[in-house]
This record gives C-alpha cells, sequence and structure tokens, in this order.
C-alpha cells in the first residue's frame, strides 16, 4: 500500500493515474500502487494539486469527463479526469484523472473497474448478482463480452471461477461482513486471481462500502477494483495463513467444499471437485445441485454440523445434478466457527461411496 510521505520533483505524478473514490474523493491508487482512503493533498505533487484535483471536483459534481490544457508556471500540461459509473445503477463510483507534457502523448491508464453487487433475501430465488463495468473486465484479464451492458455474473460463480483458491473463504466472509454493515463506510481487501487468458497471477485491491441508502429488502455492495502492484501485506488476503490453506487443500486427495446454509449456496470447491463432474449453475444453489429427494438428509447433516461444532457429522449419502444424470456421493461435514454466533458454513468432504472414513461410518 503506498505511503503518504512520498517526497520528489514538483511534478513526479506527471504521466500517472489516479483514483479517488467520488464519495469523499479519497485517494485509491496512484498508477498500480494503492492507498486506504488517504487524503490526496497529503500524497500527490504540488503540480497535480494545482491543476488535476480541482478537475477531479468539477467532475464529481458535473458528473462528465474532463480533458483540458492547464499552463502551470510557464509549462503547458493536458490534463484528463474520467468519471467510472456502475454497471447497473449509473452512480459515479470513482474518479481517474491524470496530466502530462502537452507535447507527449496520453499515458494509458492502469486497469481499474467498478462493480455492484445486489443480494436478495434467502429463498429458493436468492441472487447474487454482481454488476462489472467494462474496465473490470480488464482487472480480471478478460475479454469484454459482446452485447448490450450490464455484464455481470452470480457472484458465488466469480468466486470460484475467478478468485484464487485459498483466497476464496477470506473473500467470502469479507463480503457477508460488508453486507451486515449498518453505515457506508469505505473498506478495503485484497485478493488474487489468475488471469484465464495469460494464466499469470494477479493482486486485486478493491475499496467497497454497503450503499445504506437502497431501501427495501435487498443489499447492495459497491466498489471498485484495482490491479495492484503492491507487496504482500500482513492485513489483507495474501497472508500466511492462506498460503498454509493453499498447500492443505493440494494435498487432499478428495475434493471440498463449503456450504453457506443461510443462502444454502455451494462455494469454495476445490480444484479436484471439478473431476466429480457436477454440472454447477451459476448462482451454486443447492436445490439445483443436490436431488431432491436427498434434500432434506443434506440439511439434517448440515444442521448436525453448526449445532455441535468441534465434530464431524454424516456420513451422508447424496446425488448431485451431473453432466450426465447424476453423481451419488457421500458427504462429511465440519462446521466452521463463527466466534459469538452461530455458525453458518459447513466445509463438505466428497467421497465416492464406499470410501467414507472407517470412523465416521453409520
Amino acid at each position: 500500500m503506498g505511503r503518504t510521505g512520498e517526497r520528489g520533483s514538483p511534478h513526479r505524478h506527471a504521466g500517472r493515474w489516479v483514483v479517488l473514490d467520488a464519495r469523499f474523493l479519497r485517494l485509491l491508487s496512484i498508477d498500480a500502487t494503492t492507498f486506504a482512503g488517504t487524503s490526496p493533498k497529503a500524497v500527490l505533487d504540488p503540480i497535480a494539486r494545482r491543476i488535476l484535483l480541482p478537475r477531479m471536483r468539477a467532475a464529481s459534481r458535473d458528473r462528465r469527463p474532463v480533458a483540458d490544457v492547464a499552463d502551470d508556471h510557464g509549462r503547458r500540461w493536458n490534463v484528463r479526469v474520467e468519471p467510472l459509473v456502475g454497471a447497473k445503477s449509473g452512480q459515479l463510483l470513482a474518479l481517474r484523472g491524470c496530466y502530462w507534457r502537452s507535447e507527449s502523448t496520453m499515458p494509458a491508464p492502469p486497469p481499474v473497474g467498478g462493480w455492484e453487487l445486489r443480494v436478495t433475501p434467502p429463498g429458493p430465488h436468492q441472487s447474487m448478482r454482481v454488476y462489472w463495468s467494462p474496465g473490470l473486465f480488464t482487472v480480471h484479464d478478460l475479454a469484454v463480452p459482446a452485447g448490450d451492458s450490464p455484464h455481470g455474473m452470480e457472484g458465488p460463480q466469480w468466486l470460484d471461477e475467478t478468485v484464487m483458491e485459498a483466497d476464496r473463504a477470506e473473500t467470502r466472509l469479507f463480503l457477508e461482513g460488508l453486507a451486515a454493515a449498518t453505515s457506508d463506510a469505505l473498506h478495503f481487501h485484497t485478493f488474487r486471481i489468475r488471469g484465464r487468458r495469460t494464466g499469470r497471477e494477479h493482486r486485486i485491491r478493491s475499496a467497497i462500502w454497503r450503499d445504506t441508502s437502497e431501501a427495501g429488502p435487498d443489499i447492495w455492495l459497491r466498489g471498485v477494483s484495482i490491479r495492484s502492484t503492491d507487496p504482500e501485506s500482513s492485513t489483507d488476503s495474501g497472508r500466511v495463513s492462506t498460503r498454509f490453506l493453499e498447500a492443505l487443500l493440494a494435498l487432499g486427495p478428495d475434493p471440498v467444499f463449503a456450504i453457506d446454509t443461510v443462502y444454502e449456496q455451494l462455494f469454495l470447491t476445490t480444484a479436484r471437485f471439478a473431476q466429480l463432474g457436477v454440472a454447477l449453475p451459476a448462482d451454486r444453489h443447492l436445490l439445483r445441485i443436490c436431488h431432491r429427494d436427498d434434500v432434506a438428509a443434506l440439511r439434517t447433516m448440515l444442521a448436525e454440523a453448526t449445532t455441535n461444532t468441534g465434530t464431524v457429522a454424516g456420513p451422508v449419502r447424496v446425488r448431485l445434478a451431473g453432466q450426465d444424470g447424476w453423481t451419488t456421493v457421500d458427504l462429511l461435514g465440519a462446521a466452521v466457527r463463527n466466534p459469538g454466533t452461530t455458525p453458518r458454513h459447513v466445509l463438505c468432504l466428497v467421497q465416492r461411496p464406499g470410501r467414507v472414513l472407517a470412523e465416521h461410518a453409520a
């Protein structure tokens, strides 16, 4: 994360893109270096403070891009400011701006994108759909889809198919905590992805808030994500514990996944889960994965796990929807402890019939 004590030439930020959140005009990044909502005046060089910041404030008020030329102490600069808006609501989420010498070409902006996550109440038609601005596809190393916007995907699908395995649980818990927030304070979270087109690992830094102005039963989270080159920090999802989890999941011979018992969603599937051939719907809802005649038994196992923390529940035999029919598996479940409240997540170990561990056999 960037430091507020940068020192250097009076135009050290020339040719570098600055991103501010639109609500409080706090600094989120300079190129790929991120900041935790710092005051831009405390970081930006004198010329940026004189010719870039005022134009970013104006763009925040007017919600329009700025393409201008500014003279400062006998030198001419080009100035560009671009609003970043929500793909679904059209709300202004952030602004990015840059100034550079008038005789030079405009520097290419780094990958930055906005998103909006809508969480509907629990139930068989529950949805966690995230709407992406075009820039977010670049952040994730994905091609922008053809057709009219807004583009997006179900949140569980994004988590399962885009976020790296060891960062999925912490990212899910972070978003759940934010969905329960009662204020619109700005929060930050870092996670890793592996680009589908290049196979490269990228660190994504997101500034996120709950929009408490939205009425009705649906919850809206809005955010801005930046591809970051910051070193790993002990305060984000690159910490040592996720590295141990990554190694543990790689060693296990059997598929593992987690279930959110409130929303009845399956998430955190490991790489070996794909070998089962289960057809996962975008929303990952259990009623569309588990055979209807087996749902009651599965719910009983999940309730046993969340009631008796520290023990293993099951096994329970269920059929999961496959590409060519039903796949029969035995599941063992253990609740993930949640200090102060009843656990809502159960980690499940998947085994083919006849391979359930002897000590857990019925």
